[in-house]
């Protein structure tokens, strides 16, 4: 069996990405796969208002821009599996993928106050072209040994390589009189390999107590290229040795855990788990003949204790401790403009970031859910602004923060008013706590928000289905960036027709999603405005095709999921 689809539309843009899958299966082999492709394109407009202090008077850089990407490319996935008897299935799964996008930025710049004496007006154009391809491998054991006793292993090699080309050419202007231009022109290129090996155990022991043990190991060496020139034009360009840099990175990660769960009396159930990880990391550039290393050695703990009465209530507790790694782009240390005024550089000396959380979720009637939440992150990753003044430039860079606090309460609420009308609430109260003292001054912000997520549905005559769904989010912060309230309704209308669905929708058809706001810190203050591209109409249509009754693929991963998510930018 199989189906096929497509997805497209219009909002200030076209969008388009058909697809297909299918799925073979005899009483021993299964063969599936699927490809996509996708035309897309996309973009936002915005305004910046860079304010600082020259030679002690308020200076403004009004920046305004328009930018859009045009993301297009193709990709598939492939498995097989083979069961050897009863109990052992081998299996074989794999991707491949290849794209590229187009963007464009022009923006100009006003400028206001003692800084208008060199000039008092931007014309900038922001070419750039990014491209990505690579494939994963995945080799994968199950066995089924009987009586709650499971033996998986995962083996898995992955090939990514990604890059760029950009340029900036910045237009001088002083009363209407032409200055002399700059132009910038980068171009990145990364190439990454991942090996990985997995094995996970199951087996019920003593008196239907479930363990969980297993380990895994695993290898990233990526190599990345950044050729910076300057010039007054694409013609005279030439290369600044100051800024070109190339970045080796190799990283090693061993870890194992173990865990026991049981449940019994129907109603009670506790789960006890830990998870060591030991991480070795060199970092390396024959540009600037500089080496760091990182290894360290963490213990992750979970418990989780929950009791309940199917269809009348529960209530559960849980504690644990968790990692996020800095993704592998922000630890290249490039510095990269984009535009006159802002450079976005990486950091080698990024830590991971750790947070402990605690829970008390309490559930009724296995439909409204409540959740008590506190966490605290050290280390937390965050995109801090170094203004300096005196050079009328940001630099941007994620660091590590000294401490980062969450405290929230969320509440899960569906409502049925009629048989063909049900309504579901997601509310979350909350409230966040950042501070730090870094190189250039205090970074941190204190604030009581919440979000506020609807969905309604109604159910019509000859099956027909409407979706009205919303969210409201208050204030908050994004890094160091505050953002005001902001919000948006989208509509959809639904049918199925035999072994066709189609789906139309708008996205934000009341045209009211807006992000603005700014950031306002030490001496940086600099407020900005966000508009997304709006009223989008799309029209996802999916026709089954084949033997309904066949068993679809084995419900699996690689074992390289988490690892590939920091591949990305």
């Amino acid at each position: 069996n199989g189906a096929t689809g497509l997805y497209t539309g219009y909002g200030d843009y076209h969008k388009f990405s058909p697809w297909v899958y299918g799925n073979y299966r005899t009483k021993k082999l299964n063969i599936y796969g699927s490809s996509w492709y996708y035309n897309n394109k996309t973009g936002h407009t915005g305004t910046l208002d860079m304010l600082m202090s020259i030679n002690g008077e308020e200076s403004s850089f009004y920046n305004k821009r328009k930018n859009t990407f045009s993301p297009k490319g193709f990709g598939a996935r492939y498995g097989l599996d083979y069961s050897i008897g009863k109990k052992n299935t081998i299996g074989y799964l794999g991707i491949a993928y290849s794209g590229e996008s187009n963007g464009k930025a022009p923006s100009t710049v006003t400028v206001k106050g003692p800084a208008e004496k060199n000039y008092d007006y931007i014309e900038a154009e922001n070419d750039m072209l990014y491209f990505w391809f690579g494939q994963t491998h995945n080799l994968n054991f199950t066995r089924d040994i009987g009586k709650g006793e499971y033996l998986n292993i995962d083996v898995d090699y992955v090939q990514r390589g990604s890059g760029n080309e950009t340029s900036v050419l910045n237009k001088y202007f002083r009363n209407d009189t032409a200055q002399t231009p700059s132009y910038i022109q980068q171009k990145g290129d990364t190439k990454t390999k991942i090996a990985l090996a997995k094995i996970d155990y199951e087996k019920t022991i003593f008196k239907n107590w479930a363990l969980e043990t297993g380990a895994k190991v695993s290898w990233v060496k990526i190599e990345n290229e950044f050729l910076s020139s300057n010039g007054t034009n694409n013609n005279d360009v030439v290369k600044n040795d100051n800024a070109s840099n190339d970045f080796n990175y190799n990283e090693a990660i061993f870890a194992a855990y173990a865990s026991a769960s049981k449940k019994w009396n129907e109603k009670w159930f506790i789960d006890l788990g830990v998870r060591t990880e030991r991480t070795e990391a060199k970092g390396y550039s024959p540009t600037l003949d500089s080496t760091f290393n990182r290894n360290y050695t963490s213990i992750f703990p979970n418990v989780a204790l929950s009791y309940s009465i199917p269809k009348k209530y529960s209530l559960s507790a849980s504690a644990t401790r968790r990692v996020q790694r800095p993704n592998y782009y922000q630890l290249n240390p490039f510095s990269t403009q984009t535009n006159q005024f802002n450079y976005d550089n990486g950091n080698p000396y990024l830590n991971a970031q750790f947070t402990d959380v605690a829970k008390i979720s309490w559930g009724l009637r296995d439909a409204y859910f409540f959740t008590l939440t506190a966490a605290q992150t050290l280390g937390q990753m965050t995109k801090v602004i170094d203004q300096q003044e005196e050079l009328e430039r940001q630099i941007h860079t994620t660091m590590n923060m000294d401490d980062f606090f969450n405290y929230s309460l969320n509440a899960n609420v569906p409502i049925k008013l009629y048989e063909w009308w049900g309504i579901n609430w997601n509310l979350t109260l909350y409230h966040n706590k950042l501070k730090s003292n870094i190189d250039f001054g205090n970074v941190g912000y204190q604030i009581n928000s919440f979000n506020l997520n609807m969905q309604q549905m109604f159910t019509l005559p000859k099956d027909f289905k409407i979706e009205l769904s919303g969210f409201y989010n208050h204030d908050s912060y994004w890094n160091i960036y505050f953002v005001e309230p902001h919000y948006k309704l989208d509509f959809g209308i639904s049918k199925s027709i035999a072994n066709w669905r189609f789906n139309l929708s708008v996205k934000d058809f009341l045209n009211i999603r807006e992000g603005n706001g700014g950031v306002f810190q030490n001496d940086i203050n600099m407020p900005t405005t966000y508009k997304p591209e709006s009223r989008k109409v799309t029209l996802n249509v999916v026709f089954k095709f084949g033997n309904k009754k066949v068993q679809k693929e084995r419900n699996r991963k690689t074992g390289s999921e988490d690892i590939l998510k920091r591949t990305s930018e």
